[in-house]
């Protein structure tokens, strides 16, 4: 609609209509003013649900709506969550609903409506006023929910799927996701001007999320909550660009954050528990073993050795130990932020390293570095367009790789240590911005000396590709630009090898240039497995280098195999 204002002069007969366009002037330059720094909340709007879980509370706020309105809530509002209307009528297990704030214009006032201008008599009345009311809402939210709802990771599934669509939602003309990329850097409108996105429901704000899990509902906020941070142009050029705008990189981080300050407590609370019970029944038996030594009565020692049939065997490959809950297996979390932080017991006996390390499961490679509190900080916030981190193994069994960067850490006789209370991760980023180059790393374990043979005399001659098989583990390592060393903490290959067994390196090379350098880099990786004195079936085996034309980028397999007896 066209900005238009009265043009008043001496002699206008001035009438309602006049007025309310002098509203409506002063309207649209305030939602004019408003679009222009784009929708979301300015100020507080804080949701939580009462104790018992039956109503949801949201805290007086300022938000802004797409087409410019605000939403001023002046006092706390509360939403039933029991009553149907509200919620509807089918909210079983991992039912979705999206809160948001919306305006309402209520009349109000009294007022005499006269219908002639020299008559005295009033014809009726009228509400004079019109208040713009801020309202909360709670409806379906626009997505499907995903086909596993069972409660551990319920929260961690319906996050992850809406930052997806909420990409994809953006049309960027870039892609820098692990899907097929479609980009069509030849386009012709990358000289058009901006133009405002279109939204499913223009006068509203998201503020959070309810998720029905079997036993009650649980608040998500962050997934859908948006903060007024940067206007609709920038926004709009870095979703074109494969980029993350800051009130999603923002809202992604705290999104973990929250979903891990809620299940810590009682994941460690459930490892305790176990670690203590296991405690208490080795203590049991092993005073049950003492009485029996003292007592000579045969039925009162058989009568003991019943009671020790009821305790579980002690057996210390499965007792639980009161360390850090697992993020998947003990928290439900798929996926994390491109960046983010955990928590550290500094009174834990155990280094950074083991720590840490016991949260992520195997399908992540960890390095670990030791850096300034604020040079840590700096690089959570560079992590802002870098891609999320998936916790599962992909299709490709590609491990991930994530630094742990350990503010002020100190170098201590078992590994990593801080004073502080909490350590940062974030995505390695692929581009080798700090000078060094990537190199593939593929890990066979096979279980026959036979397979073991075939298996290096393929990969030699070039019958076998290491990058097409289905059975090797596959890892990124970094080396120096031309140079060899044997790469840190490669907490990969730790594990790895720990099945025993002959390790053979073989460095493959994509040019003859490269065969000595990559025969290095693979001969080194073979200090990681001495030889065990009297085992002649453990240790390091021999070293194979060959060029192999088509490859990206230079590779290491390492084959881990049984050595022929006799």
């Amino acid at each position: 609609m066209t900005i238009a204002r009265l043009n008043a002069f001496n002699g206008l007969f001035l009438r309602a209509e006049h007025l309310e366009r002098m509203q409506e002037y002063t309207r649209s330059l305030a939602y004019a003013l408003g679009q222009s720094g784009g929708p979301g909340v300015v100020h507080g709007y804080s949701a939580k649900l009462s104790p018992n879980g039956l109503k949801l509370v949201v805290d007086p706020g300022l938000a802004i709506g797409s087409t410019g309105r605000p939403f001023l809530l002046q006092a706390s509002a509360e939403v039933d969550l029991t009553d149907p209307e509200v919620i509807g009528q089918e909210a079983g297990a991992g039912s979705l609903r999206m809160i948001t704030v919306t305006g309402k214009d209520t009349r109000f006032g009294k007022e005499n409506v006269y219908g002639d201008l020299c008559a005295g008599a009033s014809i009726g009345d009228t509400e004079p006023y019109v208040a713009e009311e801020a309202v909360i809402r709670v409806g379906e939210l626009p997505l499907a929910g995903p086909s596993d709802t069972s409660d551990r990771t319920l929260r961690s599934r319906v996050s992850s799927k809406w930052f997806a669509h909420e990409r994809d939602l953006g049309g960027p003309w870039i892609a820098a996701t692990d899907q097929a990329d479609r980009s069509d850097i030849l386009r012709g409108d990358w000289g058009s001007g901006f133009a405002l996105p279109a939204s499913e429901d223009p006068d509203s704000v998201p503020l959070g999320l309810l998720l029905r899990t079997s036993r009650a509902w649980v608040l998500d906020v962050w997934t859908l909550r948006r903060e007024r941070d940067d206007p609709p142009p920038r926004r709009l050029r870095q979703t074109q660009l494969g980029l993350r705008p800051w009130d999603v990189f923002i809202a992604q981080v705290l999104q973990f954050q929250d979903m891990l300050a809620a299940g810590w407590p009682g994941a460690m609370a459930r490892r305790i528990t176990a670690a203590t019970a296991g405690d208490l029944n080795r203590e049991v038996r092993r005073n049950v073993e003492e009485a029996k030594k003292l007592i000579v009565s045969k039925g009162a020692q058989e009568s003991l050795a019943a009671v020790l049939k009821l305790l579980p065997e002690a057996d210390a490959a499965t007792t639980v130990t009161a360390g850090p809950p697992g993020l998947t297996d003990d928290l439900g979390i798929l996926e994390l932020p491109p960046a983010g932080f955990l928590p550290h017991s500094t009174g834990a006996k155990s280094s950074v390293q083991e720590w840490t390390g016991a949260m992520f499961p195997r399908a992540v490679l960890l390095n670990f570095r030791s850096c300034p509190a604020d040079a840590v900080l700096s690089a959570v916030e560079d992590a802002q367009h870098l891609r999320r981190i998936p916790l599962t193994p992909s299709e490709d069994k590609t491990a991930v790789s994530v630094d742990i960067l350990v503010p002020d850490g100190a170098e201590g006789a078992d590994g990593l240590t801080t004073e502080r209370p909490w350590v940062a991760f974030r995505r390695h980023a692929d581009c080798c911005p700090d000078g060094s180059e990537s190199v593939d790393l593929h890990l066979y374990a096979v279980s026959s000396p036979d397979d073991g043979e075939r298996l290096i005399a393929g990969l030699t001659d070039g019958s076998i590709d290491p990058t097409a098989s289905e059975v090797a583990e596959h890892h990124v390592v970094r080396y120096p630009v031309g140079g060899w060393a044997v790469p840190e903490h490669r907490s990969d290959v730790e594990r790895w090898k720990a099945g025993g067994g002959t390790v053979t390196a073989i460095g493959l090379s994509g040019s003859a240039e490269n065969r000595v350098l990559t025969a290095g880099r693979a001969a080194m990786f073979l200090d990681l497995f001495p030889h065990a004195p009297g085992d002649d079936n453990r240790g390091a085996g021999g070293v194979y280098a060959t060029v192999r034309t088509g490859l990206t980028r230079d590779a290491i397999v390492l084959v881990r195999h049984r050595e022929r007896i006799g």
